[in-house]
């Protein structure tokens, strides 16, 4: 029946009914959406409709309190560290030996004596660094068992510190490792999807990259025009894949903040994360490279020296060739960089939200 009481048909009712349901479920979230973010494809955005101010920490000031932070609070930061260094030790294996001192030889023999002297001999353990940079000091070719521990162990200690930073932001005291462990895998399943969600992002990347491999083994290596082409694909394909995932990071964090009287699912975490770096994308792109930056400084200035020591002391001290300090040390910065990358994205989110509410 109509408001009047008059007899409708059943096709006009669900004729009327299909409007409402699109009006309120695609045009008005259509609009909402191009209110919150201004800018349009292929379209040039006026000044007025991008500026946002974005007034946090500068870059060493960041890092700073990142550092402090953490030693500040080293005895629980420093125990998940070591959980994280034991877990991957234990169930996945360290970067073989034979093949450190392989890489080495082959340097000192192709380099024509390049490497000599001081500098020579930190170009060569820096050459070393990122060679070995991407096995983490891990087994150079894990199996899928293997990459799959991997993946569970990067996962429990992302949830593991964001909670440590939540109860450290909240003034809790005497936080206990067993406690954020047992806790801390109720949001896995959102983090898991948006994980899914990046790894979708990253295809446009994926895909450079393939096409980039396959050029390199045709005539299109050597051309100017067609190789400066596939440079230039390749970096929008990867400035896509960028763009995309800068937000989807912070909704890893805001995914996390479950409770039992609010549920913050996948879709609502990209939402929010979204809105969060509208405008500002490049500003906190940025401040994820320092991020990277700051992390390959800290490895190679803990791990030149110790790759030098090592090849100065191994001709009178042979023992020191098949121990596998380096390996450990390198788990060791591993379990580190990823403790440090969480907190700092996770100080980074909270800088963004006090700047949000200021304005």
């Amino acid at each position: 029946m109509s408001s009047d009481e008059e007899q409708v048909g059943l096709v006009y009712f669900w004729w009327i009914w299909l409007r409402i349901f699109v009006r309120k479920n695609v045009f008005e979230r259509f609009y909402n959406f191009r209110a919150r973010r201004p800018h349009r494809s292929f379209r040039l955005t006026r000044r007025r409709d991008y500026v946002r101010p974005l007034k946090i920490a500068g870059y060493w000031s960041l890092a700073g309190n990142v550092f402090r932070l953490i030693f500040d609070n080293k005895k629980i930061f420093f125990k998940i560290i070591a959980i994280i260094f034991i877990f991957n030790t234990i169930l996945i294996g360290l970067l073989d030996q034979d093949f450190l001192n392989s890489l080495n030889d082959v340097i000192e023999s192709t380099s024509g004596g390049f490497f000599s002297g001081g500098w020579g001999e930190i170009g060569k353990a820096g050459l070393i660094i990122i060679s070995t940079f991407s096995t983490g000091g891990l087994i150079q070719s894990p199996n899928s068992s293997q990459q799959i521990i991997m993946f569970l162990i990067a996962l429990f200690s992302w949830l593991s510190v964001v909670q440590i930073c939540r109860s450290i932001f909240s003034g809790r005291k005497n936080i206990l490792i067993r406690d954020i462990i047992y806790s801390c895998g109720a949001p896995v399943v959102p983090i898991a999807v948006i994980v899914v969600i990046i790894l979708v992002q990253m295809i446009p990347l994926f895909i450079g990259l393939i096409v980039s491999s396959a050029a390199s083994l045709t005539q299109f290596a050597n051309a100017g025009i067609e190789q400066m082409l596939f440079a230039a694909a390749i970096f929008l394909l990867f400035s896509l894949s960028i763009y995309w995932a800068t937000g989807s990071v912070f909704a890893l964090i805001i995914a996390t903040n479950q409770n039992s009287e609010t549920i913050i699912y996948p879709g609502q975490a990209l939402k929010i994360a979204g809105d969060m770096v509208s405008q500002r994308r490049l500003a906190i792109l940025f401040r994820l490279f320092w991020c990277v930056f700051i992390l390959s400084l800290v490895w190679v200035v803990i791990l030149a020296p110790v790759m030098i020591l090592i090849n100065s002391l191994k001709s009178s001290v042979g023992f020191l060739a098949h121990l596998p300090i380096v390996q450990v040390l390198m788990v060791i910065l591993t379990a580190f960089s990823l403790v440090f990358f969480a907190v700092y994205l996770y100080m980074l989110y909270r800088k963004i939200l006090d700047n949000d509410r200021k304005i």
